[in-house]
């Protein structure tokens, strides 16, 4: 039962409550039957700038104790074609105890006050399939609460890296790592492909070559090109997170827990990453900045493949990329074997102002990067 008697308070954190945070994700998990649990060691707040050039985290506090938080970022999409300001609601924690007291409505009431100072007008979120209370709760329509518009499916697939996946040639054509020279072009590409989705990440060459660390830990090195004739048709990078964010397999579901010793049985035979023990971090790096030009699966095809088959002399043990649903690219990962881990993707609105923009998206396919969530 939620102790009714303590007053909550909401405030912003800083870096006196990196200790309380780091110990609120230890005590939240993702349900599902791979049940997930976010890491952010050795400093809560070395994540901040994947997520957002503005990045504000918020704390229920109960007396002297951190009992919840959430978080609330800004950060530059394309929306419509045009880069823009949109932010993202992401890290909602409440400890079990408090969870159905009024710790939920005090956040969003302090939320929306961080909503009328900043600049965004929509938000993303996306909420586990499996998550069916919180769905029920933030979708409820309840008074304080914004409005959640359901977009549809995101589906995150980890691909096992194995040594039986082998790079697929680009037929006229040839698949390598970025250098610097070829940041004006591979900007040039990313503006000119990835805004044909609506929120694909409005990169520039200062976040390449920069001190910007909206893709801290993602080198040039770790850009993949495909070329054709001298010109950009496709990226794909590897983005390694775990310095600073990492995720932890908390347990398995029934079905997943009885077919784990047949799996890494197989696994062991055919060079399969086997399935960890419960409790173990996993060795994941993730696919960013998906972007093929015309959709052409064989250019998708070759880079995916090209990173997966990088990975094996690295000793990862997953690649991980999210799209959505009824994206074609989604086939192709399918196809590699990847363990899918479902979410439905949300847009969500505080007021006319985000509803007039929400109205006027056009019907440009979905892009959210995963390693920003």
């Amino acid at each position: 039962m939620p102790h009714l008697s303590q007053a909550i308070t909401v405030r912003l954190a800083d870096s006196d409550d990196d200790d309380a945070l780091r110990q609120l994700l230890q005590t939240s998990t993702m349900p599902g039957e791979f049940s997930l649990a976010q890491r952010r060691e050795p400093s809560f707040f070395a994540a901040s700038p994947v997520l957002g050039h503005r990045h504000q985290v918020f704390v229920a506090q109960a007396r002297e104790t951190v009992i919840g938080m959430a978080e609330r970022s800004e950060r530059r999409l394309y929306l419509n074609g045009m880069p823009a300001t949109a932010g993202y609601l992401s890290g909602v924690r409440i400890l079990p105890e408090h969870r159905g007291g009024t710790a939920l409505f005090k956040g969003f009431q302090f939320l929306r006050s961080l909503h009328d100072q900043g600049d965004a007008s929509i938000y993303l979120t996306t909420i586990a399939q499996e998550n069916e209370a919180s769905r029920a709760v933030l979708t409820s329509g309840r008074a304080g609460l914004p409005t959640y518009h359901r977009l549809g499916p995101y589906v995150t697939t980890a691909i096992p890296v194995r040594r039986s996946v082998r790079p697929a040639p680009l037929a006229d054509g040839s698949v390598r790592s970025a250098a610097a020279r070829d940041v004006p072009a591979l900007v040039a590409f990313l503006e000119a492909v990835g805004s044909r989705r609506q929120f694909f990440p409005a990169v520039t060459a200062e976040d390449f070559l920069g001190s910007g660390r909206r893709l801290a830990a993602l080198d040039l090195a770790d850009v993949l090109i495909a070329e054709r004739g001298g010109r950009i048709v496709g990226t794909l990078a590897r983005w390694d997170q775990r310095a600073y964010k990492q995720w932890v397999l908390v347990r398995y579901g029934w079905r997943p827990r009885l077919l784990r010793p047949f799996f890494n049985l197989a696994a062991s035979v055919f060079g399969w990453p086997r399935l960890p023990e419960p409790g173990a971090t996993l060795s994941v790096v993730f696919g960013a900045l998906a972007a093929v030009r015309d959709d052409d699966m064989a250019v998708w095809r070759a880079l995916l493949t090209g990173l997966v088959a990088r990975e094996w002399n690295r000793g990862t043990a997953f690649v991980a990329i999210g799209l959505t649903q009824d994206d074609p690219m989604l086939e192709q990962a399918s196809a590699l074997w990847g363990l899918r881990l479902s979410a439905d993707l949300y847009l969500v609105t505080f007021d006319a102002r985000g509803e007039e923009v929400r109205h006027q998206l056009d019907g440009r396919p979905y892009y959210v990067e995963l390693g920003s969530l």
